[in-house]
């Protein structure tokens, strides 16, 4: 008889946790920064895409509106600029209102769409939200900076928030560090030259 009971209350939580899991679901939404790593020297023109993943396929939850905050070094990367993508509505045609803050090491940009609920399930699960571009400035050989998220704040069709995990990017200067002997070889090479031109 103990056994029964102990039997029924397992799975009365069984039933109980299952409900809770089909009644909330949780999905593994994404903001990332693609690619994750890239290679820059200065002087060159580095393009991130900010990418959403982990939406509903032509289903909720959709993306309806997005407010998102990076920090990057400002000593290594200057901001140039960005686009927005067309998945939340063509801005052009009025279907989406947008906005862009910058500041020193900082940059904080905005979209909401004014599509309908269903007009955005028709979203991909995965889609550039928007292209950041920036020029790197001052980046020693062999070393890297990152740009990172500082908020997410995501929205649903409805107005209901969507949690989500951020992940940044990574950009190195992938010139190789000159090593001491080869600074040891060249300073007696120079030396060499020297020690010629004088007799």
């Amino acid at each position: 008889m103990k056994n029964a009971k102990c039997l029924i209350t397992a799975m009365r939580a069984t039933m109980l946790a299952l409900a809770c899991l089909l009644a909330n679901p949780s999905w593994a939404i994404m903001l990332t920064l693609e690619p994750s790593n890239q290679i820059g020297m200065p002087g060159d023109s580095v393009f991130l895409d900010l990418t959403i993943s982990g939406l509903g396929v032509g289903t909720a939850p959709s993306l309806g509106a997005f407010d998102v905050a990076f920090t990057f070094d400002d000593f290594a990367l200057d901001f140039v600029g960005l686009g927005f993508g067309e998945e939340l509505g063509i801005i052009g045609l009025g279907e989406a209102i947008f906005g862009s803050n910058s500041g020193v090491g900082a940059i904080d940009l905005f979209e909401v769409s004014l599509l309908t609920a269903s007009e955005l399930d028709s979203q991909s699960d995965t889609f550039v939200l928007a292209t950041l571009e920036f020029l790197v400035v001052n980046l020693d050989p062999g070393m890297l900076t990152a740009v990172d998220f500082s908020n997410i704040v995501l929205s649903d069709a409805f107005g209901n928030a969507l949690n989500a995990d951020g992940f940044g990017a990574i950009i190195e200067n992938s010139q190789p560090m000159p090593e001491p002997a080869t600074l040891a070889l060249l300073g007696l090479g120079l030396a060499g030259l020297g020690f010629v031109r004088r007799y």
